[in-house]
């Protein structure tokens, strides 16, 4: 034993031989009377239990001397005195050292547990020191998920440490599982080890020594391929513990059923009792700290039906097909959808909601495997796959194949095929699953616009249809050199079958400089007019047959039509005979809008029109009568002329516009328009004529001046 500390009044200095055990201390001043001397001694102890032996002061040269000794001690400490002092009652000890100290008392006289008096200053009193063990019940709030590819532990754990306090506790955990998270705010950091039996310990250690509730927040998990047979409810259970107390209540998704197989230590709750909206919920209750739960697993497949569009539009030696799928799923959810896709697909492009993550399987290139990132349950999932196919145009034939889904337990869907301008199909050759159908009634849900340009349809009965068509591949075609916009003729019959007939055509002129014109048989050509000018048209033979080559007019880049005008005169049968036929003039330029007015004797009767151009009904139903004179050819003409000059008027007024906005070939062409149909005014057709004169001057000049600024 060791002196730490002397403290008394007048006390200067003092002195301790560890060897003699003596105590030497000096006052500064004599003192009588009452005297108080405070001496502080201690004894180092390595562990517990510990043995000691205590004895009262001897104070040298006191006539006499009484004492008592009081033990004193915390909760976490058992003592246990023997040896021959007489004990006395704490209470009367606490008392006389209050008497003795007054308010200066040691903190520890009130933690007094035994007290001994002191009749001898030589008895020893002998102490047995023994650790208080501190006792652990543990309240536990768990839950337990249970899914076909994760099991999870949730569990709320309050320890309560009672009679002495602990730096941490061990936790005996379930094996094969992870810890995800472990918190509380009285932990510092955990440690996880393993004996040689293989059970996993985790020492939690606690920032101080705690005594009372300690919470404590734990997640388990464990992945899962396949859900075995029967499964154990992981249990955590506290190392000395002597209650363990609380429920568990165990949830599985949706496709998984399970019913409880062996228990021990546990007794089964109402999920209703505890709140849970969850039918297919279990809970039990927690009696004993070993208990045990079995549960047997069993997995509801889930019924899929597929629906499906393929749509296929073959190009030039390549066909981009669009798979668009429906999954429709019943019964339980799917997270991972697997397909064939056709072999030596390219390209191939994966649309979904929520996929994590596709691949194709490494033994079987053509398996594709598509992995949601959560299971999808009782609503149409929405697949689509882009890819390319290559075949061979000088084969002349292309195959579609479909894409399989397993799986599925009904497969049906269209087949749309469409190919490009320059591409035609033909010859189809359909498998037994295939049906003729109609493009407009797809629905569409599956998000791939409209099909009605479809060049072939067919409702598919099942997921394995074989389809084949025949391919051709047409030429580039060539270029229009000029567009008829429109086409209208006249004609007169005259009751011998003569007739006189007024071809007029409105086209956009372009690089074409001749339009090919072939007669009928027996005509003969009285006049060609080209934007109101009198042309004479070239004539050359292609065979036996006579074509007319009727001059165009340029257009420059500019966007005015020309008008050509062809008269001519043909006798198409035998004087008086009934006429059976009508031959129109061939142009080698396609033909639009196109109108054939015949003006026919009143004294037949017409039925049973056939041929290229569509009757009006009306126009036979009722017709008109009219009287043609000299009067009549007047106003015709008049009308005519008042036309004319209004459309020179107008293609005067267009040329000056031309002209200052700097398109020179317009304004010229517009001009030569206004001098030709104003021939009869003949102030405007002058005005028309100088204008157009004066701005051919323009243009040469220019020419000529930029032509020398080149040279120079």
């Amino acid at each position: 034993m060791t002196v730490t500390a002397v403290r008394g009044e007048h006390v200067g200095t003092w002195r301790f031989d560890p060897t003699t055990r003596e105590l030497e201390a000096r006052l500064t001043a004599a003192v009588a009377g009452h005297y108080v001397l405070t001496v502080l001694a201690q004894q180092p102890i390595e562990s517990l239990p510990a043995d000691l032996e205590i004895a009262g002061l001897v104070v040298h040269g006191a006539a006499s001397q009484r004492g008592a000794i009081g033990l004193a001690a915390t909760n976490a400490v058992h003592i246990t005195a023997t040896g021959d002092l007489a004990p006395m009652n704490a209470t009367d000890f606490v008392r006389a050292a209050a008497v003795l100290w007054g308010g200066s008392a040691p903190r520890v006289v009130g933690n007094i547990r035994q007290a001994f008096r002191l009749s001898d200053d030589r008895r020893m009193l002998s102490i047995t020191l023994n650790a208080v063990q501190s006792e652990l019940r543990v309240r536990e709030q768990a839950s337990f998920s249970i899914s076909d590819e994760r099991l999870e532990y949730n569990v709320d754990l309050i320890v309560d440490i009672a009679k002495a306090g602990r730096f941490g506790v061990d936790l005996n955990l379930p094996a094969g599982y992870d810890i995800d998270t472990l918190v509380a705010e009285a932990v510092s950091h955990w440690d996880e080890q393993s004996d040689a039996e293989g059970v996993r310990t985790v020492r939690v250690h606690f920032r101080n020594k705690v005594q009372g509730a300690v919470p404590l927040k734990l997640t388990l998990s464990r992945a899962e391929t396949e859900l075995p047979p029967q499964l154990v409810v992981p249990r955590i259970s506290v190392a000395e513990s002597i209650k363990h107390v609380g429920q568990v209540v165990i949830a599985a998704e949706r496709g998984v059923q399970m019913t409880v197989g062996q228990r021990r230590g546990v007794s089964e709750l109402n999920p209703r009792d505890l709140g849970l909206a969850n039918r297919e919920a279990l809970a039990f209750k927690l009696l004993q700290p070993d208990w045990l739960l079995q549960l047997n697993m069993e997995i509801v497949k889930p019924r899929i039906n597929v629906d499906f569009l393929h749509r296929a539009d073959v190009t030039e030696g390549a066909v981009r097909h669009t798979q668009s799928v429906r999954y429709e799923l019943h019964n339980a959810g799917v997270k991972v959808f697997e397909l064939d896709i056709p072999d030596g697909a390219r390209g191939l492009e994966v649309i979904g909601p929520k996929i994590a993550r596709w691949e194709r399987v490494d033994d079987d290139p053509s398996r594709l495997r598509i992995e949601l990132d959560g299971k999808w349950f009782d609503r149409t999932y929405p697949l689509m796959l882009r890819y390319e196919t290559r075949f061979r145009m000088t084969d002349g034939q292309v195959g579609l194949g479909p894409v399989w889904c397993h799986g599925a337990d009904h497969q049906r869907g269209y087949v749309v095929v469409t190919a490009t301008d320059r591409v035609e199909l033909s010859g189809p050759t359909v498998g037994p699953s295939l049906t003729p159908a109609d493009p407009r009634t797809i629905d569409s849900s599956f998000g791939v616009g409209d099909q009605s340009s479809a060049a072939y349809c067919y409702r598919a009965l099942s997921g394995d249809y074989e389809l084949a068509l025949r391919v051709n591949r047409h030429g580039s075609a060539s270029l229009l050199g000029a567009q008829v916009q429109r086409c209208v003729i006249h004609s007169v019959v005259s009751a011998d079958g003569r007739t006189i007939n007024v071809a007029e055509l409105e086209l956009m002129p372009g690089p074409k400089r001749y339009l090919n014109v072939r007669l009928p048989d027996g005509s003969a050509v009285w006049s060609l007019m080209v934007n109101q000018r009198s042309v004479t048209p070239a004539q050359q033979m292609v065979g036996a047959q006579r074509t007319l080559l009727v001059p165009l007019p340029q257009s420059g880049g500019s966007e005015m039509s020309a008008q050509v005008v062809l008269t001519y005169v043909m006798n198409s049968g035998s004087g008086g005979g009934p006429i059976s036929q009508f031959r129109g003039p061939r142009f080698d330029l396609p033909l639009q809008n196109i109108k054939w007015v015949l003006y026919l004797p009143p004294e037949y009767e017409y039925d049973n029109f056939e041929g290229t151009l569509a009757v009006d009904e009306a126009s036979v139903r009722y017709p008109k009568i009219a009287h043609y004179d000299g009067s009549r050819y007047d106003l015709a003409l008049q009308s005519r002329t008042k036309l004319d000059t209004s459309f020179a008027v107008e293609m005067q007024e267009r040329g000056q516009a031309y002209a200052r906005e700097g398109h020179q070939y317009a304004a010229k062409e517009a001009l030569q328009k206004a001098w030709h149909y104003s021939m009869s005014d003949q102030a405007l057709n002058e005005d028309a004529r100088v204008q157009l004169h004066r701005l051919v001057q323009e243009q040469t000049l220019v020419g000529i001046v930029g032509t020398a600024a080149g040279c120079v």
